[in-house]
């Protein structure tokens, strides 16, 4: 009698259906999602401003709030000081907010506050200060008079610290989960929070480090995180989070100025727009109440909408349901894949009539097979069907088997190898694009045996440095691409620093290590739900293939994932790994690239030359290499610093020279000089002269960086635009020019004409200083 049951269509992640909202006294308790719809444009259902159409299958989604359950049983006002009772104290605490529950005016304040904040929609229409008025209406109504100023002064503490008990909790969520704070996806949103915090914190004035609040939070969930994991995972979070409150700082150090060059822009009394405002938070990190507390000093105006945050989210909500929805698509057609992506490479458009071909190389009487007998299915116009196959089709990151096909003495070479559904075409060179074959007739196939186990060797490679790096760096590691190649290979992981390079010999060791230890590598097919049951989602580093059943990689203890590859049987078969370099592609993803085998080895001879080939040069050994190098780098360094001083000082000589030597136009001393120096020198000395008074110089050379430069400068008492004198000279020369009118310079044009330009811009210097 107490529930309520509210129907109402719900939406979320590409997906819809009819739903169910379970209500107790007002508080929603859970919900029942009936999900049978997914996000199509072309859509006959319009739920919420977007199209959905039927799909396939039926989801029941059921989700109970259960903080939600433990609001319910205390009555307190609001869910954060039921579930955070600890913490919001020791936070109102530090910033100095009195929260006194057992004061009636109060409670009934917080009370109302809450039963109405329901009706504020996320939507970018809604005012909190509309919310505020009709609470103050309310109270006045229960006989507790009050404004809405002060409500506000009540309310905006108590929202804040709320804010950072949730967000904290939110953010040991996703950090836990192995979320890299970054500029992309969910490294966007994790960022988000934790500035938002930061900024909340500065608000509240708590000195307190957001990771010791984040870390304090991880003591209640610590039980959903597995034992084995959770000194690390907390000593990552530390790291991730001090350097992120750095980052911020330095963020709003950089953002202050940015927004005062805006502000010059608008000039005093102008308003910045929402579009700049997201501009700044979404390009440069800077949140709209920096802006604001900049721009009030400058007397401009800036208004911030309540839901700019959801403005924000909004935009990247789009994104992401767009990458949903191709990663939707992608699925769906997965099995095809990548069979649209290599229509250009197939000419029989209809493979699909073809029985699936017996993958021989998944097979473990078949997988070290280096040669065989086959039934040709079809050979036509290059193409090449077969009943089964020991040739790799490319995909996984992994590039595909190449070989040979003979028949009646005749060799026909296989340069690529595509899986079109359950059909494997092998791709004959184009020399045979027009021969045909009968279909029934028995061929021999041949692999290049070194290109497969190369192939072979960094794909285990790939697994195992994945495994090292989650040793070595943490586990919020996750592998987010990989390709596999002949002498090298990369792996793409996230990760929110750069790499050092004490941290790369520590991931090379470690994955030597396990190719000294010998270690099984596994592989078999399995069910779906048991392979994610036995090895988590972890299973997915290298992406979620599509199907019940999943072809399992597992090296015990160490790694496993569902992966398609070749690989070997024991990782010693593997041999050397060979970390080349890493880079940082993206924010929050590092690249390794490295070589496995006899790879390996090619990659440490190549380095090991270029170390003798360095010692040969500067006749040393290798050993003795870096401190010679460093000894030399010294002595330049050494020979640099004389360099400039002997410049400075023909420097100043020089100067003194042309100001003795300047013709005294009016009482303005002109000087003009051509030479063969770099133009910074003669800036340098342009500096030094314009100090003295009356003077007025003009200088050229032959090496600027576009050809000949030109440049003209004076004292503060010289009334001359020396604008018009590197124009005068830059209509002869033919390059381009402009400054102000103390100083101005040009570039470009005919090299010959230099004497001739400079000749004129000089007479022109006359006539200006005599007022002509």
């Amino acid at each position: 009698e107490h529930i309520t049951y509210k129907e109402n269509p719900w939406s979320g992640g590409g997906n819809a259906g009819p739903a169910f909202e379970v209500l107790v006294g007002g508080l929603e308790l859970g919900t029942l999602v009936f999900m049978n719809l997914r996000l199509d444009e072309k859509g006959e259902f319009l739920i919420k401003g977007e199209r959905y159409s039927r799909m396939s299958r039926r989801i029941v989604d059921t989700g109970y709030g259960l903080e939600r359950f433990v609001w319910a049983s205390t009555g307190k006002p609001n869910i954060y000081d039921a579930i955070y009772p600890e913490l919001t104290a020791d936070l109102f605490a530090e910033s100095g907010v009195i929260h006194e529950l057992n004061d009636e005016r109060y409670r009934t304040i917080l009370s109302e506050h809450a039963k109405l904040s329901g009706i504020m929609s996320v939507d970018t229409d809604s005012k909190l200060r509309d919310l505020r008025k009709i609470v103050v209406k309310r109270l006045e109504a229960a006989g507790y008079k009050i404004s809405v100023e002060e409500l506000e002064k009540i309310m905006t503490p108590l929202e804040n610290v709320y804010a950072i008990a949730d967000h904290t909790r939110c953010i040991a969520f996703m950090l836990a989960d192995g979320v890299v704070p970054s500029n992309v996806k969910s490294g966007y949103l994790a960022r988000f929070l934790i500035r938002r915090t930061l900024r909340l914190m500065e608000e509240q004035k708590i000195k307190t480090p957001l990771h010791e609040l984040v870390l304090r939070q991880y003591e209640g969930i610590r039980e959903l995180i597995p034992k084995n994991e959770y000194n690390t995972i907390k000593d990552t979070i530390k790291k991730m989070l001090v350097l992120e409150t750095s980052r911020y700082a330095e963020t709003i150090e950089k953002g202050e100025k940015l927004i005062r060059k805006e502000t010059a822009k608008v000039g005093k009394g102008g308003k910045i727009s929402l579009e700049k405002l997201i501009e700044f938070y979404d390009t440069h990190g800077i949140p709209p109440a920096v802006v604001q507390k900049v721009a009030r000093e400058q007397g401009i105006i800036v208004e911030v909408p309540d839901a700019f945050n959801s403005i924000i989210a909004e935009r990247h909500l789009k994104a992401s349901k767009k990458e949903i929805e191709e990663a939707e698509k992608a699925s769906c057609e997965s099995s095809l894949r990548d069979d649209k992506l290599i229509e250009d490479k197939i000419r029989d458009k209809d493979m699909y009539r073809y029985p699936p071909t017996k993958l021989l190389y998944y097979e473990p009487e078949h997988e070290m097979d280096k040669s065989g007998e086959f039934t040709v299915f079809s050979w036509k116009d290059g193409e090449v069907v077969l009943d089964a196959t020991i040739f790799y089709p490319e995909g996984g990151g992994q590039p595909c088997d190449r070989g040979f096909l003979e028949v009646d003495n005749e060799k026909y070479e296989v340069v690529d190898v595509q899986k079109v559904g359950e059909v494997v075409v092998h791709i004959l060179d184009k020399k045979y694009s027009k021969i045909s074959k009968k279909e029934g007739i028995r061929v021999k196939g041949s692999i290049d045996w070194n290109r497969r186990m190369a192939h072979t060797r960094h794909h285990d490679a790939t697994h195992l440095i994945i495994a090292a790096s989650r040793e070595v760096l943490g586990p919020h590691v996750w592998q987010t691409g990989s390709q596999n190649e002949e002498e090298f290979a990369r792996l793409d992981i996230t990760h929110y620093a750069k790499l050092t390079r004490e941290e790369l010999l520590k991931i090379e060791m470690r994955a030597n290590e396990l190719v000294l230890e010998d270690l099984p590598i596994e592989k078999k097919f399995m069910d779906r739900v048991e392979a994610e049951k036995k090895f988590g989602f972890r299973l997915y580093q290298g992406g979620a293939p599509t199907g019940g059943w999943l072809r399992i990689t597992n090296i015990p203890g160490v790694d496993a994932e569902a992966c398609g590859g070749t690989h070997a049987n024991r990782t010693s078969q593997i041999g050397m790994i060979k970390i080349i370099k890493s880079e940082r592609i993206q924010d929050g993803v590092e690249r390794l690239v490295f070589s496995a085998g006899l790879a390996a080895v090619k990659a440490v001879q190549r380095i090991e030359n270029y170390l003798y080939d360095s010692s040969e040069i500067i006749s040393v050994s290798p050993e003795n290499l870096p401190s010679s190098v460093r000894r030399f780098f010294e002595e330049w360094k050494s020979r640099g610093k004389e360099i400039e001083e002997l410049k400075r000082r023909l420097g100043e000589l020089l100067s003194k020279q042309l100001i003795e030597n300047a013709e005294v136009v009016d009482g303005v001393r002109i000087i003009t000089y051509v030479s063969d120096k770099d133009i910074k020198e003669l800036m340098a000395i342009s500096e030094r002269i314009v100090k003295e008074e009356k003077v007025l110089l003009i200088f050229a050379t032959s090496k600027g960086e576009k050809g000949p430069s030109v440049l003209a400068a004076r004292s503060k008492d010289v009334n001359v635009n020396c604008a018009e004198l590197v124009s005068e000279a830059e209509k002869i020369i033919g390059g381009k020019g402009g400054g102000r009118a103390d100083f101005a310079s040009g570039g470009g044009g005919d090299i010959l004409k230099i004497e001739e330009g400079i000749k004129a811009s000089k007479e022109k210097a006359r006539r200006l200083a005599l007022g002509i």
